[in-house]
């Protein structure tokens, strides 16, 4: 669970009226059996960050902002 934006720079608390929730499926490595969950995260961009940034999932890196 989140607490603070998903920007490293910006502290903003979590408040669910304002910004963007972002929801990303997990990849597992090709080699191993995919875990009995769903493997997703959740990350929130706040009101302010979320007029200027936007989240991306990529394989090989993870989350970018």
């Amino acid at each position: 669970m989140f607490s603070v934006c998903a920007n490293p720079d910006c502290h903003a608390p979590f408040d669910y009226r304002q910004g963007l929730l972002f929801r990303f499926h997990k990849d597992h490595p090709a080699n191993e059996k995919p875990p009995n969950t769903h493997s997703v995260q959740h990350f929130w961009l706040c009101g302010v960050c979320c007029d200027i940034y936007t989240l991306e999932y990529q394989s090989a890196c993870g989350v970018l902002i």
